[in-house]
């Protein structure tokens, strides 16, 4: 299984086919023109290494292989997921949209209220539908949750992006106001641990996914630098509940929302608790 928590797991192969290839990319960067790591990792990004036949025919090889990938949420029942897995949206009519109506009754919304946030979580299902509706987004390091606020700021709320996206389409403030508020300070923001094949990630994502390989090795065996990964994609379906590996709270969370001047204050009530 490939884990990006762990380089030893990568595939030799991959760092073989780099190591060949050393002369080409010195040809192309002269280490001199960077001082960072992702200086030059922008400038992998522009030969387009996930177009390359090797990355190709390796995804093609090896299709099957599992690889280890993390899912930032907020998680209001452990049990759930360990026992149902992560599920994925599925549209108007599924179970998902009926968790969802549960939920906006259980912190006291009423019927109007409702109404009107579901009229735009529809039309972002509706305009995203495959991205949206049948996908599981992922990152591949542990870290990036800790080093990207971007990343975090999926564990925020209850119900996921697309509840929050709606809130905030129907008021920017809506959510520091009752009873929106309670689906920001319920449950815990947490990160999940899971494994899936390399058939099971969109095709998209899945030869970005190797690229970044292709790329931590360019970086580290050939120049010399560091590397971080901070790439993003998504698995099509849902995660069957045997392939979590781990659930952990994310630490710190509120000190990391807190260098934000909109969630000064805002989570008093947890703290005083």
């Amino acid at each position: 299984m490939i884990d990006f928590d762990d380089s030893k797991t990568f595939p030799y192969e991959i760092r073989e086919w780099v190591l060949n290839r050393k002369e080409y990319f010195f040809s192309l960067f002269d280490k001199n023109d960077f001082s960072e790591w992702w200086e030059l990792e922008h400038k992998l990004c522009n030969i387009r290494l996930w177009e390359n036949s090797f990355i190709q025919q390796f995804i093609e090889k090896n299709i099957k292989t599992e690889v280890a990938v993390w899912h930032a949420t907020r998680i209001e029942d452990r049990d759930s997921y360990e026992q149902n897995g992560i599920i994925v949206m599925e549209g108007r009519g599924s179970k998902a949209e009926n968790n969802l109506m549960l939920l906006f009754q259980r912190i006291g919304m009423n019927e109007n209220q409702i109404k009107e946030v579901f009229e735009h979580i529809y039309f972002l299902w509706d305009r995203d539908k495959n991205t949206r509706t049948n996908s599981v987004h992922f990152f591949v390091n542990r870290e990036l949750v800790y080093n990207d606020d971007q990343m975090n700021a999926f564990a925020l709320n209850l119900g996921g992006e697309c509840v929050r996206w709606a809130i905030e389409g129907i008021d920017r403030e809506l959510y520091r106001i009752e009873p929106y508020k309670r689906l920001w300070i319920m449950g815990t923001p947490s990160i999940i641990k899971f494994k899936c094949k390399i058939e099971e990630i969109d095709r998209y994502t899945r030869e970005m996914l190797i690229a970044e390989i292709v790329k931590y090795y360019v970086v580290t065996d050939l120049y010399g630098f560091p590397y971080e990964f901070r790439f993003t994609g998504r698995k099509e379906g849902k995660v069957r509940p045997e392939d979590i590996i781990a659930i952990e709270e994310i630490q710190d969370f509120i000190k990391m929302q807190e260098k934000y001047d909109e969630y000064q204050n805002f989570y008093d009530e947890l703290k005083r608790n």
